[in-house]
């Protein structure tokens, strides 16, 4: 073999190389493409017992939330905590001696519970046109509602709370425009060292910045280009019933995350992310939560 022959073997062997070295840097894995009939499943079951729980509220039915709450429910809303069903079936009979009435919003699903919206009036000079709405973290046990943690909207804090400064939209626009950037190391620098991140519909419980730059090379290799919007804040009420966070309140919202789906078309994934920020403004804990069926029209769910 000359030496020429030699010399190009060895030229395309490293070309080669470096292009499966650089493959392995920027082609981190991507997140998973779901199962349709599955999330379609979880956010039926989430429509159903959410939708079970407005028309018992509307009716003023205290013993009907006894077939809908479980027996060891837990509610939590900001620091004010009901245990088991009788102090909940109590809360809500004080509850429902007025105007009160609601409907069932949009929900968000994740492997193990969901995210509602519940669209209230008859309190706080509410209206039908003009709702305040509430949020609800549910999970599920036997088939009945076994968690039960509450946000609001901007509306309510206002009109319902006398309060303004409960909902950080600087924080929450900063986590959008952060994630938009499409930037791991920028984005990593926002949570906490042992930073916790449930993303369970895909797969992910994690905690650490290892794991969380796992996740993150995952979703940007899922949705290269991805911009972030906020398109409706809400928070909770209180942060001291939170683990590990004194002072500060939860925050979330409902994001837009503009894709393109496998054909090369824009498409919109919409999100609930709930996120606790520690003292120092580093998120400690974030929760994610997706529309069923946005997730299937864009294809991340076949």
């Amino acid at each position: 073999m000359s030496r020429k022959i030699v010399q190009l073997s060895i030229c395309s062997l490293l070309a080669i190389t470096i292009l499966i070295s650089l493959s392995g840097c920027s082609g981190a894995k991507a997140l998973p493409t779901l199962r349709a009939r599955r999330i379609s499943t979880i956010a039926t079951k989430c429509k159903d017992l959410f939708t079970a729980e407005v028309n018992a509220w509307n009716a003023k039915d205290a013993e009907a939330l006894r077939q809908i709450y479980a027996d060891d429910i837990v509610h939590i809303d900001g620091s004010l905590l009901f245990k088991g069903i009788d102090a909940v079936s109590e809360m809500a009979r004080e509850m429902m001696t007025g105007p009160y009435q609601g409907k069932v919003g949009q929900v968000y699903i994740s492997k193990d519970g969901c995210v509602d919206a519940w669209h209230m009036w008859g309190i706080y000079g509410f209206t039908q046109d003009h709702p305040g709405t509430e949020f609800d973290l549910l999970q599920f046990k036997g088939g009945k509602i076994s968690y039960w943690r509450v946000f609001y909207d901007q509306h309510f804090f206002r009109s319902g709370f006398g309060k303004s400064n409960y909902i950080n939209n600087d924080l929450l626009s900063r986590f959008a425009s952060a994630w938009s950037v499409g930037n791991t190391d920028a984005l990593l620098s926002l949570y906490s060292a042992e930073a916790t991140l449930e993303d369970t519909l895909f797969g992910f419980s994690i905690t650490g910045q290892e794991a969380l730059k796992t996740y993150i090379d995952k979703f940007f290799a899922k949705s290269p280009g991805a911009s972030w919007e906020l398109i409706y804040p809400f928070a909770e009420r209180q942060g001291s019933s939170q683990p590990g966070n004194n002072s500060l309140a939860s925050q979330g919202g409902i994001f837009a995350i503009k894709i393109k789906d496998a054909s090369g078309n824009p498409c919109v994934i919409e999100a609930v992310i709930i996120l606790t920020p520690d003292d120092e403004g580093k998120f400690f804990a974030q929760q994610v939560f997706y529309n069923a069926s946005t997730l299937i029209g864009c294809g991340w769910a076949k």
